[in-house]
């Protein structure tokens, strides 16, 4: 027979482990939602969710993405490198070259910088998202409570589309850092409009050459409602 002691102490140890069994059964139910919703990151492209093999992250503020479910739903074609760790992509007369750890990265020939490097998580190399998106002529908006980054070919607001449209067709982003990507040639063009103001910007649009001798931005002879356009576009640039 157990003394009196003894059967306590087991009857105490048999609920605390019921209890325990309870609370393993439905741990995993209650916290799988809350780390998908913390760590996961959504992808949507005019409004149809991108699948993505592995989750994306956000690094230093920026937003990677495994780059094979992002560039081929941007109808873009896509090669990986193992040996080299580089990943290329070309849609159209676009060219993408980026180098896993690297911060110089490859776009129409041309040689700029990103602020966050490709990497490598889960052997799936993720790349910043913002850049890739700006690289194609895409319009970017990051829910930051939602965590989810929605691309736009063609945004609803139209004067805005328009902005997003010249900036990209000229190729602003060899020669400007816009969204923390770009070349050194001329200013950062984050925070611009509020640094030298709305008239300034569309005056310097108007005629570069007129308002700094020997700039070397070209006169595009842009007109009134494309120069609104692109500066409303500016506005959103960081």
């Amino acid at each position: 027979m157990l003394a009196t002691g003894g059967w306590s102490g087991l009857r105490s140890r048999g609920i605390l482990a019921l209890f325990l069994g309870l609370l393993a059964l439905w741990l995993p139910a209650a916290s799988a939602p809350a780390r998908a919703q913390v760590e996961g990151i959504r992808v949507f492209l005019n409004g149809v969710e991108i699948p993505l093999d592995v989750p994306g992250e956000i690094r230093d503020g920026r937003t990677l993405v495994p780059f094979r479910a992002i560039f081929e739903a941007l109808g873009a074609t896509v090669e990986w490198e193992p040996e080299k760790r580089v990943v290329s992509a070309a849609r159209g007369d676009d060219t993408l070259v980026l180098t896993v750890d690297s911060t110089v990265v490859e776009w129409r020939k041309s040689l700029i910088r990103v602020d966050a490097a490709p990497v490598i998580v889960a052997d799936r190399t993720l790349v910043p998202l913002r850049f890739i998106a700006q690289a194609l002529g895409l319009h970017v908006t990051w829910d930051g409570e939602a965590r989810t980054v929605y691309l736009e070919r063609n945004p609803a607001d139209q004067q805005l589309a328009q902005g997003v449209r010249i900036v990209y067709e000229k190729g602003c982003m060899v020669c400007h850092k816009i969204n923390g990507a770009g070349g050194q040639v001329g200013p950062n063009l984050g925070g611009v409009v509020d640094r030298y103001g709305e008239a300034w910007m569309k005056e310097w649009l108007r005629d570069p050459q007129a308002m700094r001798a020997g700039s070397r931005m070209p006169n595009f002879k842009f007109t009134e409602a494309e120069i609104e356009a692109v500066v409303e576009y500016l506005k959103l640039v960081d």
